[in-house]
């Protein structure tokens, strides 16, 4: 016993003095929120962020209220401006070291953002200013006006020529030059030779599918597929979106990151999906592995497609009685987002169904 109690006694002394270990978790690290996947973000910048007001309300976990200004010093990825996107001429792409960036980045800088932010937790979140920092990586997403705070890091030289990078892929692609991994990269088809790449182009180190872009010129827009059968619980219909690319000018354009064989479109290896933050195929894609060409949009013409975000099978869906999510739909660096009412009680039983191959028409409607 008298050994036991010395021993202890040497833990205690050995202890004394030293300063506990502290990790600085940032509010991006926090449990309940996701690491910031920097390629499929709406809008990320370099910028300043304030806590202007701080509320926190009593309850288990805590709701921690803030109003937050983001200073914004450069825009990296998306659209500040709550007019139409910018014209093409502005979004040239000029090799700068190991990433391509735009001529055009700086035109935000100073650009003061207003958000109202909450978030439900057991510890207070982080943020730069409570570490003494002024310059981050800001990830935010917009709905109309109205913009969202979704997190930040701390930025260093190592960090920002990465983050950089990733902005400068295509949605949802991922990695380091040299190391670059597209969506279609767990499949085993490999992009063809015939398709020759461009010496400087980027392109994915498992199929050797090379970035390919959006034509700003063209237009895109989803609406919701209304159910045949509508409740109280699919308003916004079953999942369905149907995608339509439409060419409004007057001279044929053409989307290089919209392959086609012949007449048939490859919208399946073509489209990326974005659900709470993470990047999908299309279920069903295969990759390509022979030769494509670029979709030719005459003048006046569209192109539509109807597609069911609810068959992705790895994606995070909500698990509150209704929650209101979004889904992105991009081709190259170009996106649009559609929100989409999901409640539990019914759209999980319509991704059973797609999972299953089975019909989402109800049976009573004797199909």
């Amino acid at each position: 016993m008298k050994t036991h109690v010395g021993f202890l006694a040497f833990l205690a002394c050995s202890a004394f003095g030293q300063e506990p270990l502290e990790v600085n978790k940032t509010f991006a690290e926090e449990p309940s929120l996701p690491r910031i996947d920097w390629g499929v973000q709406d809008i990320v910048v370099i910028g300043e962020v304030k806590k202007v007001r701080t509320k926190a309300i009593g309850v288990q976990p805590t709701i921690f209220s803030y109003n937050l200004e983001v200073k914004v010093e450069e825009l990296l990825r998306g659209d500040l401006s709550i007019k139409k996107a910018l014209p093409a001429q502005h979004k040239d792409l000029i090799k700068i070291g190991a990433f391509a960036k735009l001529k055009d980045e700086k035109k935000e800088a100073g650009k003061l953002i207003q958000i109202r932010h909450s978030v439900r937790q057991e510890k207070e979140p982080v943020f730069p200013e409570d570490l003494n920092q002024t310059r981050s990586f800001v990830a935010l997403a917009k709905a109309g006006t109205v913009y969202r705070f979704i997190g930040w890091e701390s930025l260093n030289e190592r960090r920002e020529e990465q983050v950089r990078f990733e902005c400068a892929l295509p949605i949802g692609w991922k990695g380091r030059e040299e190391r670059i991994l597209s969506p279609w990269s767990d499949l085993k088809a490999e992009w063809p030779l015939e398709d020759k790449r461009k010496k400087d182009a980027l392109f994915c180190i498992k199929t050797g599918r090379p970035f390919l872009d959006w034509n700003d010129k063209a237009t895109m827009a989803v609406t919701k597929v209304p159910s045949v059968y509508v409740t109280n619980l699919n308003r916004d219909g079953d999942g369905e979106m149907r995608v339509t690319i439409s060419n409004f000018t007057e001279k044929q354009l053409t989307i290089p990151a919209l392959r086609r064989v012949g007449t048939r479109i490859l919208w399946k290896e073509s489209l990326v999906l974005v659900i709470k933050g993470k990047a999908f195929r299309l279920p069903g894609s295969k990759g390509i592995s022979y030769p494509t060409d670029a979709v030719d949009l005459d003048p006046n013409e569209e192109i539509s497609v109807v597609i069911n975000p609810l068959a992705v099978r790895d994606a995070v869906w909500p698990t509150a009685t209704a929650e209101r999510i979004y889904f992105k739909f991009c081709l190259g660096q170009h996106q649009l987002k559609s929100p989409f009412y999901y409640y539990k009680q019914h759209h999980d039983g319509i991704r059973r169904k797609l999972m299953a191959g089975q019909p989402l028409r109800p049976l009573f409607l004797g199909d």
